[in-house]
């Protein structure tokens, strides 16, 4: 299994990979900072007899797939960049446009390195300000478009009285006929209907049915995301 984090910092969550057994991706926009990951994670691998199983590298997180192989990551695990700690006297507004535009232009990067099927595990930021909330809305209204599938979330956790609560949010990477949309609201894939019939044979992340509301319920071999959206967990045809 091969883990990526775009966001690596010091490597906590490859460090939790590799003691796992998991082969680890990861990257940073700075190049100090990929330096200590590469120092904890040796130490790692020494600490407690592991395979050295990691790659690292300096580059944005919009564009990892500049760096590796399409297809061949199968999951990603990441904290992104929550936005600035401090926000007093800040345009809030201004600041969650900005965390919603790096947002999704990570996950169109990274939807060309993943596997069908392949998943992202992400926290996203939702600030609690005067009893008001803020949140980047806009990136969970564009999964689909951008080729995923809510598959969990949100899961809320966060310190009480915390001005910055982390919202996780477990996304599939589907296969969507003739490539990822870019706001095309007529898109083929968007269309509700059968999107692989009986017989025909599907793999994990295939959308088999795309629906409002519960009119198809998953059997065998298929889960169902949050938006209804039934989708393909194991290689099979469809009965």
């Amino acid at each position: 299994t091969t883990i990526l984090d775009p966001f690596c910092g010091m490597g906590t969550i490859l460090a939790e990979a590799l003691l796992s057994g998991c082969r680890v991706i990861g990257s940073d926009q700075s190049r100090e900072v990929v330096t200590h990951a590469e120092r904890n994670l040796a130490w790692v691998t020494k600490e407690f007899n592991q395979k050295p199983a990691y790659t690292l590298s300096v580059c944005d997180a919009t564009h990892v797939s500049e760096h590796l192989a399409h297809e061949s990551v199968d999951a990603i695990v990441t904290e992104p960049f929550l936005g600035p700690v401090r926000v007093e006297g800040r345009n809030i507004s201004n600041i969650m446009k900005g965390l919603e535009k790096l947002y999704i232009g990570c996950l169109k990067d990274w939807h060309k390195v993943l596997k069908s099927g392949g998943r992202v595990v992400i926290a996203l930021p939702k600030y609690v300000i005067n009893k008001r909330e803020f949140f980047v809305k806009r990136v969970v209204d564009s999964c689909e478009t951008l080729g995923y599938t809510i598959v969990t979330g949100p899961i809320e956790y966060c310190r009480p009285h915390a001005v910055v609560k982390r919202e996780f949010y477990i996304l599939m990477a589907h296969v969507k006929a003739g490539g990822v949309a870019k706001g095309n609201k007529d898109s083929v894939s968007k269309r509700l209907g059968v999107k692989i019939y009986g017989d025909q044979h599907a793999h994990p992340g295939n959308i088999v049915i795309r629906q409002k509301g519960t009119k198809y319920h998953p059997g065998v071999g298929v889960d169902m995301g949050k938006d209804y959206t039934i989708y393909a967990t194991t290689s099979g045809k469809v009965a």
